[in-house]
């Protein structure tokens, strides 16, 4: 997906990411998501919503989705 938006992008992520499909701000079902995706991996694409990353200080979770 992030690859058929922007193709010079390069992605590393040690492991690895997950998406979640589009749905609207505020409902339940986009947090149930989000934390079902988290428990599988540290970095979560969540459709036109952005990334979410978690790491065990602020650091970490940032290093994560820093793509320099």
């Amino acid at each position: 997906m992030l690859c058929s938006i922007q193709p010079e992008t390069g992605v590393f992520v040690n492991d690895g990411l997950d998406f979640v499909k589009y749905l609207l701000v505020g409902i339940e079902e986009l947090t149930k998501a989000t934390i079902r995706a988290l428990h599988n991996h540290g970095v979560v694409l969540r459709e036109e919503h952005g990334c979410l990353a978690i790491g065990i200080i602020p650091g970490e979770a940032f290093d994560l989705i820093d793509i320099p």
